[in-house]
């Protein structure tokens, strides 16, 4: 059962989405009035530009490239179900730079002006298919009365809807919630009261401490037994990990003290906060993934798999984007079950396994289409698949109903475009393979400026290389050395390979930190080569 949604929840809802809608998800959504309100992200110069999008003028190239990017990395890019960190995650709500940005009077006119550029752009890039048109507008407000009437003075007196006007109801509603804002369990059903209760205890004990302060994690502690907001924060430094300054008061040195993972704690406290009334929804999902993942002490098999559909389904049905993606996971690992004995099978269970892929297919879309870009990736690499090739998609028949493409290049793209580093790099090498080589080298370069290490280990192995297509020494060193400066042991190894005509020592102070970085994201491959490139150089 779902309750009661917040005005920014309405909001988002009425506008952004698939069909006839100004923004086209929820990402774009929260980027554009969030994100773009700062004119520290969008320069004055764009702003005019986008301004005159509103007597036809359609917007060009180099415009469409930069504003498509903002709208996909002013906030979170990586996580596509922007809208429940933006109104609900303790660990990550509304920042506040941009509430105290709208709160400020004197920014009004200023923030008006930007949401008017950045809805006139969204209305201009709409597919035909999806223009809005005079009607849907009149339908929009209507809706709009209905549900936020109480949230905008211009709302309740407007008989007409215009970028403009439209841009002031945002503002205005923005500014309501920005003074009501709770966190996650403000929107899950019912117990108002003690949600309240809840979230003001944790502001109170918690969220006064910096996020990286050693205070903030012994409150996080003392806090998370009676608190679902703690606990749910607590499990997540237990299952990620974490980092913690502590300050010497005097006159000595700060220090920084680690919480390691631990997978029994971060579990038992996800355990608190979903069994809370209401449960976290966040935490619903965390548990769902620890279960699906075997990551749970003495749970397996189906047991496991049945908790993790049914913490899954809570979080879908509050409409928690990703969750949709890991019911499809769930599905495939059914679907992979039977599929190990194919030749085996009854005709029932044929059916049944191409019911699973099916499913997990149109989740994966379904959650890629509404802005989670590992629902795209989902369906590249099961597209890419030589198994799922061969005995799976020919079976699969026109039951199966996805709205993004059907091959590997196009749903990649569209991952990249929601600003996932990792399709932009396996785009990238697909583009390399086909011999467009400059659509290659700028999907790595965009990779890069992120700091994605695999983006320049690809430039300089795929490109650069003295075996690559377009060999460049200079360009080859330059970009291995950045790569290892961000972590790249696979860049290092090669630095000292190349080191080693000129230098032992330095070639010994390369693999020394390439076989520090592997065991970072360990590789036995490359485990094997360091150790034999130390006895070449030891010899």
């Amino acid at each position: 059962m779902k309750g009661r949604e917040t005005d920014l929840r309405i909001l988002q809802r009425h506008l952004s989405g698939r069909g006839r809608k100004v923004f086209p998800n929820q990402v774009v959504f929260y980027n554009g009035v969030l994100g773009l309100t700062d004119p520290a992200l969008l320069p004055g110069p764009m702003v005019e530009a986008l301004g005159r999008l509103g007597s036809g003028q359609r917007p060009d190239e180099p415009l469409c490239r930069q504003m498509d990017y903002l709208l996909h990395h002013c906030l979170d890019s990586n996580s596509a179900n922007i809208g429940k960190h933006i109104n609900d995650l303790p660990d990550n709500p509304v920042p506040k730079a941009h509430r105290a940005h709208y709160l400020n009077d004197r920014n009004r006119g200023e923030i008006l002006r930007r949401l008017r550029a950045v809805i006139q752009y969204c209305l201009a890039r709409r597919a035909s298919r999806d223009a809005m048109e005079e009607g849907d507008f009149a339908a929009l407000l209507e809706q709009l009365k209905g549900e936020l009437g109480g949230a905008s003075d211009t709302l309740r007196q407007t008989d007409l809807l215009t970028p403009g006007i439209l841009a002031n109801v945002i503002y205005e509603v923005l500014c309501s919630f920005f003074t009501q804002v709770r966190t996650d369990l403000a929107r899950v059903r019912g117990a108002e009261r003690r949600v309240e209760q809840q979230n003001a205890e944790y502001f109170a004990k918690v969220d006064r401490f910096g996020n990286r302060n050693i205070d903030r994690f012994f409150a996080l502690q003392r806090l998370a037994g009676t608190n679902a907001v703690a606990a749910n924060e607590l499990a997540c430094v237990y299952y990620y990990g974490a980092e913690y300054l502590c300050v010497d008061e005097g006159e000595g040195s700060d220090g920084w003290f680690r919480v390691e993972r631990d997978y029994e704690l971060a579990a038992k406290y996800f355990k608190l906060a979903a069994a809370w009334d209401p449960p976290v929804t966040s935490a619903c999902w965390s548990l769902g993934h620890m279960a699906l993942n075997r990551k749970i002490t003495g749970l397996d098999g189906e047991e496991a798999d049945r908790l993790a559909e049914t913490y899954f389904q809570y979080a879908a049905d509050q409409d928690f984007t990703a969750a949709h993606n890991s019911l499809g996971l769930l599905e495939q690992k059914r679907g992979d079950r039977l599929l190990e004995r194919l030749p085996r099978l009854t005709g029932e269970e044929r059916a049944a396994m191409l019911s699973h892929y099916r499913r997990a297919l149109e989740l994966w879309d379904w959650a890629g289409q509404d802005g989670w870009p590992y629902g795209h990736i989902n369906v590249a690499e099961f597209l890419s698949r030589a198994d799922y090739r061969r005995h799976v998609l020919p079976l699969l028949g026109p039951e199966l109903k996805l709205e993004g493409p059907m091959d590997p290049a196009g749903r990649w793209q569209l991952a990249a475009d929601q600003g996932n580093l990792w399709a932009m790099n396996c785009l990238a090498l697909l583009k390399c393979d086909g011999g467009d080589l400059e659509g290659a080298r700028a999907l790595w370069e965009r990779a890069a400026a992120w700091n994605y290490p695999t983006a320049r280990l690809n430039l300089a192995l795929r490109l650069y290389a003295p075996d690559g297509l377009t060999p460049d020494p200079e360009a080859y060193r330059a970009n291995l050395e950045t790569a290892s400066a961000q972590g790249s042991a696979q860049a290092s190894y090669r630095l000292a390979l190349l080191a080693l005509d000129r230098s032992l020592l330095d070639a010994s102070v390369w693999l020394a930190r390439a076989e520090e970085q592997n065991y970072e994201k360990f590789s036995i491959e490359l485990y094997h080569r360091i150790c034999d490139l130390r006895r070449r150089i030891e010899g």
